[in-house]
């Protein structure tokens, strides 16, 4: 019988039982459907935050994740991912506007099909992002702007009627859906995040003294709800704060409030109407609202749900703030309320125009390559922890991304290293370093807090190659020895678990899994990768006089080239070739074994080109990576030749023009396509995708200085 991902991994968190054990007991064809029916469209269509508080809003506006205390984890916001089998319309964060007409109230949320919906970030140097609707119907046009201040953690969306041709009195209510967590499990990542919403939440209170709703998960739940039902009857629901934090301790608590006071309020429990309910108090606002005045009740215990309604107003802001205690959060909030909407959108602007300024890039003479470039330095500073200095995959919470994974971190210190942010580099790469396991290996994707997240492969040969080389990549560009000798035996331990990890028959790596597929191969991405790994650790070990150290591995690599150059072509459509996979394009661009030249080469390049036309043309119903295409092609081309420097110029125009979002500029890691037209599907907002196209304007611009004894072309504007 078949079994859902859904259910497989709502018994995993019921029995803390880790997911790669169960995982063996289902087809993996059960897995892969499963699978992409829960990770195909995003939640998110773009994000803001500061290396801590991290929020996502969907196409709608609707905030579909809040992460916090870093990108990583915990996501603090009851959504699903639009493959799960429960219904969304009340889920998440998201805003309504209330037109009064007599003694008619209607309430428009702000949701299709009801309103036209546009959404942008305000500048491409900046991470502010700007939702239009217009409401034909109703003859309204509302602006919001959201964003997170640099400092501080909060969150503010500022909402404005830009058209009311009617001029009817508009008021606006704002409904929260929160399931605060302070948990997550090992080998079980972030897409669990939507199951473990039923096992999150604890409660919500109204504090009249502060306007506020307070959402909350206590560390300790179970003591803390004994506690705090003695108190609510103690108290009669007139809370004080500070018997409030005896009674309920640390944990997550998130804050809420308008910058008017509001006329209405309303905590109640998730999905449960009027005639549900014995105990009416306790109806959700999202039935109620529609119907009259919210009745105000002030607490609830489970998993709740909160509105505040403001008085008729034309422009008004809704605030967000986080924190370890009911203090830290209501102190927050005040913060939030001093600086106002508008200063937290300045202070947002200012801090990212001050990173943008003391990075170097080129001077780009196209401004969409510029632009492009903005976002991708602004994306993977909004993915890093800033107190472990990991980079997540992504900073929704819909697929198992939400973490740091080794093999995309190689690409990520690699850009970090072109733009002269070394600092970050090297803290990301001290931190990896600090998780290797006793046998030199590491797993597929950590937490930011190194709780290792890999649910089925908890050993990928390129993965341990990229992170291994990515230790060595900062050492290349600062010559900061100290910080070498810091990484050196993280280093040496992979370089002897890679060099022992070959098969004696065939001199190539041993079987392993390899770039997330489900079963284990010798794919050339595992040798390229080995061989990367092995390159830095001589290099590494010949500057600190380690050379008896890598005598072995030195013997490794000569063997590797030779098994390279003769035992990973095949037969393709224009003759003998390298694959045309990713190890292949990693050949071609981060090594010198093969010469570009070679006719193998050739012939992989003319199939990788066919396959680039075709998703230009939109012949196929799906793809992914393009960037590695281009790259492969900008290496192995003569780009002194003009009609091939004019195909890559056409390249890259349709990867930075036609298929990022316009507006937000950002690629799904799988591009569909839907009807002629490119749909951003698994992993969206994707980093490495918005890396990958920077490294290829960076290269197309003047070559990476990593690479620069394979790039032998001389140095363009663009």
């Amino acid at each position: 019988m078949k079994i859902s991902l859904y259910s497989l991994l709502k018994i995993a968190i019921s029995k803390k039982e880790l997911i790669g054990e169960l995982l063996q007991t289902v087809p993996l064809e059960d897995i892969l459907e499963a699978t992409q029916s829960l990770w195909d469209v995003p939640v998110v269509n773009a994000t803001c935050g500061h290396g801590g508080l991290t929020v996502g809003v969907n196409e709608e506006g609707v905030i579909t994740n809040l992460n916090w205390p870093n990108p990583s984890y915990h996501d603090h916001v009851n959504f699903y991912s639009t493959g799960d089998p429960r219904p969304l319309y009340n889920k998440g964060v998201f805003t309504g506007v209330i037109v009064q007409e007599g003694d008619k109230r209607n309430v428009c949320w702000l949701k299709k099909p009801h309103w036209r919906i546009s959404q942008r970030y305000l500048s491409t140097r900046g991470n502010v992002i700007s939702t239009k609707y217009w409401n034909e119907e109703q003859e309204i046009e509302i602006i919001t702007t959201d964003s997170v201040h640099p400092e501080y953690d909060i969150f503010s969306r500022k909402i404005r009627v830009s058209k009311n041709i009617r001029d009817r009195e508009l008021s606006f209510v704002f409904y929260n859906n929160f399931a605060p967590t302070t948990f997550h499990l090992p080998r079980l990542p972030s897409v669990t995040d939507a199951l473990m919403d039923e096992e999150g939440d604890f409660g919500t209170i109204y504090l009249e003294e502060y306007d506020v709703l307070l959402h909350f998960m206590p560390t300790e739940p179970e003591n803390a709800k004994k506690r705090f039902m003695k108190y609510i009857e103690e108290s009669k629901g007139k809370f004080e704060i500070n018997k409030l934090e005896e009674v309920l301790g640390e944990g997550v608590y998130l804050a809420t409030g308008l910058s008017t006071r509001s006329r209405e309020h309303q905590v109640g429990l998730d999905g449960k109407d009027i005639q549900e309910l014995e105990e009416k108090m306790f109806v959700d606002p999202y039935f109620e609202v529609s119907r009259r005045e919210l009745p105000g009740n002030n607490w609830a215990l489970g998993q709740t749900v909160g509105a505040l309604v403001s008085p008729p107003i034309r422009e008004v802001s809704f605030y967000i703030t986080v924190g370890e205690n009911i203090s830290k959060a209501l102190r927050t909030l005040k913060d939030a309320k001093r600086i106002g909407s508008e200063n937290v959108e300045k202070a947002s602007d200012d801090a990212w125009n001050t990173i943008l300024e003391r990075i170097r890039i080129p001077e780009f003479r196209d401004e969409k390559m510029r632009d492009m470039m903005h976002r991708a330095i602004i994306f993977l500073l909004t993915s890093r922890d800033r107190v472990s200095g990991c980079i997540v995959g992504t900073t929704a919470t819909q697929s198992p991304y939400r973490q740091d994974w080794p093999r995309d971190g190689f690409f990520f210190t690699l850009f970090l290293e072109e733009i002269g942010l070394h600092e970050i580099a090297e803290k990301r790469s001290l931190w990896l370093s600090s998780l290797q396991r006793e046998d030199g290996t590491w797993d597929s994707f950590y937490y930011a807090d190194g709780v290792e997240a890999g649910f089925i492969w908890k050993f990928q040969l390129d993965t341990n190659g990229f992170a291994a080389a990515s230790l060595w990549l900062p050492y290349t560009y600062t010559k900061n020895i100290e910080y070498l000798k810091m990484v050196y035996p993280a280093l040496k331990k992979s370089a002897d678990f890679l060099t022992a990890w070959r098969d004696p028959e065939t001199g190539k790596p041993k079987e392993a899994y390899v770039d997330d597929v489900y079963e284990k191969t010798q794919d050339i991405q595992g040798a390229v990768a080995v061989y990367l790994a092995l390159e830095g650790a001589i290099s590494a070990a010949e500057v600190l006089g380690r050379e008896k150290d890598a005598e072995g591995w030195k013997e490794r690599v000569e063997e590797l080239k030779r098994v390279i150059l003769y035992n990973y072509t095949e037969k393709g459509p224009y003759g003998e070739q390298y694959p045309a996979s990713r190890g292949g394009k990693y050949l071609l661009w981060l090594t010198d074994i093969v010469p570009k030249e070679d006719e193998r080469i050739q012939n992989m390049l003319k199939v990788i080109q066919r396959r680039l036309e075709q998703m230009i043309e939109r012949k196929v119903d799906s793809f992914m990576y393009p960037q590695e295409d281009i790259l492969a092609l900008m290496h192995g081309w003569n780009l002194e030749n003009e009609e091939k420097r004019r195909k890559i110029k056409r390249y890259i125009d349709w990867l930075i023009y036609e298929l990022p979002k316009p507006g937000l500029l950002h690629y799904g890691e799988r591009i569909l396509v839907r009807n002629g037209k490119y749909v951003h599907g698994t992993g969206y907002p994707h980093l490495w995708s918005s890396v990958e196209t920077a490294l290829i304007l960076l290269t197309y611009v003047r070559p990476l200085k990593y690479l620069k004894r394979m790039w032998k072309q001389p140095s363009r504007k663009a």
